[in-house]
């Protein structure tokens, strides 16, 4: 009884892990099929594991190397600055570059904007700690510091575009769309008509032409700007919300994130607080592992779901991007970490299912055993108390097999790496796995709880059956002694009452 009472107090944690016992050193069975470790730790089906094509009779093969698998670049002419070329497998990793703009202190009649200037120095702050060489900027008052600014940026960027510089973009403040073209307003901007914004803001296109020219792989902008419609007094109705990218010449990937989408208004952030869009790029921007559009799609549901009950509606930011490769802010991730990560979860959760199955068996067993035990009735009784004792040791043999393979998997496991970084669709899907083995661990507690029951019922009715054997071996003892006693009493009568009667003559 106490070594079932062990059997039953196997930690769940271990339950989790359990396999079958491994085919090989790097295969184990789960449910009838062979899963294979690869040498990155990943575990997957050995059906899909292709292998290696044999060479050819007498031929020698050789892996190419990174060297020579890399395509040569054609020559450049003579003073043509070299261009750098991005793999579409590859994380953009050049040196970054960042220029940060915050306006917040605007001249009558546009209206002062309370969030930028913490925005913009939040921004600098989290792009130091992520390894971008950061310009800060703050209250450029003319289109032509902003230009001067945005043109030593991009000279910035053309001399690093050999080593694939990266380059990003941040504006915080007012702007406004009109007729298709986005302008970015400096502090003193004087905008009494359309063609005002020509002269008196810096277009959105001039900063993208910036960056075509500077020739580097890639570039980021970011603008939280126009929370409401700065020119309100202007002669043509035609303004709008600061959106959409209009075409450039550039010559590397871009990616453009918007507060808003085309002609709605963003929401204003707290008195000294953040902007709603830019709050919510910094939770996200330092988290490791994430890619770029990942990032944008945890801002863009957030500022969705925070908005959402507002007086004008969500707020849903707006992407335009065309780029290939990848970028991480705090380091990408193996493309296949999060799927091998979810293949582990769901090899968990049937193992889970086969050692639930197991602990069922062994209840069912013990609880056969300790009926037939409480019963012994006959030959046949204890033949089948024969054949369940068997099964029981079988059974203890694979829980002995299961607990070895656990060992084995935790020592393999040791050096894994970090759990990574999942998005939203994958999070759910291990959320949805981890709920299922909490289900079945709290169906093996119930199974556990019950087995308990029925045991402790069994060993009463065991005691009770054993003091009426008991108590009828003390009767059946008292009335054998009350035979011999009647037996002797009646021997005793009859040689008193025999007569001698001498032979007669």
């Amino acid at each position: 009884m106490t070594h079932f009472i062990r059997l039953l107090a196997v930690p769940v944690a271990a339950a989790a892990l359990a396999v079958a016992a491994p085919v090989s050193a790097q295969e184990f069975k789960i449910n009838g099929v062979i899963y294979v470790k690869t040498e990155d730790g990943r575990m997957v089906p050995k059906d899909s594991v292709t292998p290696p094509a044999a060479p050819a009779s007498g031929v020698r093969t050789a892996a190419p190397s990174s060297e020579a698998a890399r395509p040569k670049a054609a020559p450049a002419a003579p003073g043509a600055r070299p261009s750098y070329q991005q793999s579409d497998s590859l994380e953009y990793q050049g040196k970054r570059y960042a220029l940060v703009i915050g306006n917040t202190s605007y001249d009558p009649p546009l209206e002062q904007l309370v969030n930028p200037k913490k925005d913009s120095r939040d921004m600098c702050e989290a792009l130091r700690r992520m390894r971008f060489e950061v310009t800060c900027l703050e209250n450029l008052k003319t289109r032509r510091d902003m230009v001067e600014r945005v043109d030593a940026f991009a000279d910035k960027l053309r001399r690093g575009s050999r080593d694939g510089a990266v380059g990003l973009f941040y504006f915080a403040g007012h702007g406004v769309q009109l007729s298709g073209a986005n302008y970015l307003l400096p502090t003193n901007a004087q905008v009494k008509r359309d063609r005002d914004l020509d002269y008196e803001t810096m277009s959105l296109k001039y900063v993208m032409d910036a960056f075509g020219e500077a020739g580097n792989p890639f570039n980021i902008v970011i603008l939280d700007a126009c929370r409401n419609n700065p020119l309100q007094g202007m002669r043509r109705s035609s303004a709008e919300r600061l959106s959409g990218a209009e075409p450039s010449k550039l010559s590397g990937g871009s990616f453009i994130a918007f507060a808003t989408a085309e002609g709605n208004l963003s929401y204003d952030g707290p008195l000294n607080g953040n902007g709603l869009f830019t709050k919510h790029i910094l939770l996200n921007i330092e988290k490791p592992g994430l890619r770029l559009e990942d990032v944008f799609k945890r801002v863009t549901q957030g500022v969705q779901d925070e908005t959402a009950t507002m007086d004008r509606g969500p707020q849903i930011p707006w992407i335009s991007a065309s780029y290939r490769g990848e970028f991480c802010f705090n380091g990408c991730a193996d493309a296949s970490a999060s799927s091998d990560f979810i293949a582990k979860l769901k090899i968990e959760r049937e193992a889970e299912v086969e050692r639930l199955q197991l602990e069922k068996d062994l209840i069912r067993k013990q609880l056969e055993l300790e009926k037939l035990e409480s019963s012994k009735r006959g030959e046949s009784a204890n033949r089948e108390l024969d054949r369940v004792q068997k099964e029981k040791r079988a059974l203890d043999e694979e829980k002995k097999r299961l607990e070895a393979s656990i060992a084995a998997l935790r020592e393999s496991q040791k050096a894994a790496p970090a759990r990574p970084a999942l998005n939203k669709q994958e999070q759910e899907q291990a959320d949805q796995l981890r709920r299922e083995m909490e289900q079945l661990k709290r169906e093996r507690t119930d199974a556990e709880q019950k087995a308990r029951v029925e045991l402790t019922r069994l060993q009463a009715e065991k005691s009770r059956m054993e003091g009426e054997r008991q108590q009828m071996e003390a009767e059946m003892k008292a009335q054998q002694e009350r035979l011999k006693n009647v037996k002797e009493e009646t021997r005793a009568e009859e040689t008193k009452k025999k007569v001698f009667v001498p032979p007669s003559f």
